[in-house]
């Protein structure tokens, strides 16, 4: 009888044991290190960023701090703006998944770089000078944003004036140049009116200066009506309707 007890004992104490080694056991986590963070990035970038190869970089910004995951098996996305144009600072979307359920979430920053052909001055230049083809030309240049405030092609620049000086190797920016006037205020031209139904040519005076293809006011001098043409050349503008 009493080793029947004994015996109870000893299975209720190793059940009683093995239940509180179970309870007291640390919980199974992972960790992902900030280094293996950078190359899921870094890959993710690589893979989607429409730029040719050699023409972009990229650099991972800020301090990443490691992410502790609730197990080893999981899986992972990345996700961009929808706008994403791969081109100055974007930031990205790294969500951690545990049996298809989200569990973690990282924001990274990479800037992003690319390689773009930009007008650029050939010699120094002075205020006011009016540019030649021989004044620019274009050069390989890392950029950071869409090139809206500079040019790529030196034909957009030949012939403008520029609005400040230039040192060798600089940038032409749009802010930078205007266009030179052709037509100059209170100067005789004529006004040309042409389409399907009518073809009238008049004399006009000038309001303002104007540069080729550049809308300005014009007087018509049998009329004395102020008319909105297009310049032509430096003695005739064109109505437009």
């Amino acid at each position: 009888m009493r080793q029947g007890r004994l015996l109870c004992c000893i299975a209720l104490a190793m059940v009683l044991g093995t239940a509180a080694t179970a309870f007291s056991a640390p919980p199974v986590s992972h960790k992902v290190d900030a280094q293996r963070l950078r190359a899921m990035v870094s890959e993710y970038i690589d893979s989607n960023m429409p730029w040719a190869p050699g023409c972009a970089r990229f650099e991972i910004m800020g301090r990443l701090d490691d992410v502790v995951l609730p197990s080893e098996n999981f899986s992972y996305s990345i996700s961009g703006r929808a706008d994403d144009r791969f081109l100055g600072d974007s930031t990205y979307m790294v969500r951690f998944l545990v049996n298809g359920l989200p569990v973690r979430q990282k924001h990274v920053t990479a800037k992003i770089e690319v390689l773009m052909d930009i007008v650029v001055a050939r010699r120094a230049l002075r205020r006011d000078e009016i540019l030649s083809p021989e004044d620019v030309m274009v050069a390989k240049k890392w950029m950071r944003g869409t090139p809206y405030q500079v040019f790529t092609d030196p034909a957009d620049v030949v012939g403008k004036k520029l609005g400040t000086d230039l040192w060798q190797n600089m940038e032409v920016r749009r802010s930078m140049v205007k266009d030179v006037p052709v037509v100059k205020k209170g100067k005789m031209v004529r006004i040309v009116l042409e389409n399907k139904f009518m073809n009238v040519h008049t004399v006009g005076l000038t309001e303002e200066d104007g540069a080729n293809g550049q809308m300005i006011r014009v007087q018509n001098i049998s009329s004395k009506k102020i008319v909105y043409a297009r310049v032509e050349s430096a003695s005739v503008v064109r109505v437009e309707f």
